[in-house]
């Protein structure tokens, strides 16, 4: 009996292994294209042309003081602008270039003031940009300078403050009115000390010491009774 070739058979196995030839091809085709694409990521990495803006900055307040903090970036300095306003930078402003650290702290502030901060990073790298500026606002707490008032009387008080700090002038309030403005002479600035004459016994005075405008402190006390 005469066998003949499946001709059928033969046919599937060879369409089969054909186009099994072809999907490896493709493959390798395609993981060239994936390791030729992360090659070239890793050959040519992109680099800022600018630096980014300080991150964290803000101001931690005590009294009239302000202690600027920031994130530190790398080959850069600082420039600080702080001015007596809201955000505009015009009223006062104090320019401060800073390099080699992240904290700066402004004292002799006015109490009780709106104030405006910016800050941006100089590049110190050529061929990279400044960043643009970082701004926040703040208002300071109340300054005093003032020490525990002294000696009361029925008819005067002996106030005392810190003569380091500059003062010109104090004002004497009963409630809210104003009483009487008191020019402090020379040797009361030098010593820090005024005697606060002419009171009425058993009545509370509110104290409150200038420099020009400046409020620096202010303080209450209260006369006795006398006999």
């Amino acid at each position: 009996m005469i066998r003949y070739p499946d001709v059928k058979n033969e046919m599937t196995k060879i369409m089969t292994s054909t186009f099994q030839k072809y999907v490896n091809i493709i493959w390798i085709v395609v993981a060239g294209i994936i390791t030729f694409s992360c090659s070239e990521d890793k050959v040519e990495p992109t680099k800022a042309d600018q630096l980014f803006r300080p991150i964290l900055f803000q101001a931690n307040i005590n009294a009239n003081e302000a202690e600027f903090s920031w994130v530190p970036i790398k080959n850069a300095k600082y420039l600080l602008e702080i001015s007596r306003d809201s955000v505009l930078f015009q009223r006062e402003l104090q320019t401060v270039e800073l390099e080699g650290q992240a904290k700066y702290l402004a004292e002799g502030l006015w109490s009780q003031e709106r104030y405006s901060a910016r800050i941006k990073a100089i590049s110190l790298e050529p061929g990279i940009k400044d960043s643009d500026f970082q701004t926040i606002d703040f208002l300071t707490g109340q300054e005093n300078i003032f020490y525990t008032p002294e000696s009361l009387m029925s008819d005067r008080i002996l106030l005392k403050w810190n003569s380091s700090k500059d003062a010109t002038d104090i004002r004497v309030f009963k409630s809210d009115s104003l009483l009487d403005t008191i020019v402090l002479s020379a040797s009361e600035k030098e010593t820090g000390t005024r005697w606060m004459t002419g009171l009425v016994p058993n009545q509370q005075y509110t104290f409150r010491i200038y420099k020009g405008q400046m409020l620096r402190g202010v303080v209450t006390a209260t006369t006795s009774k006398g006999i």
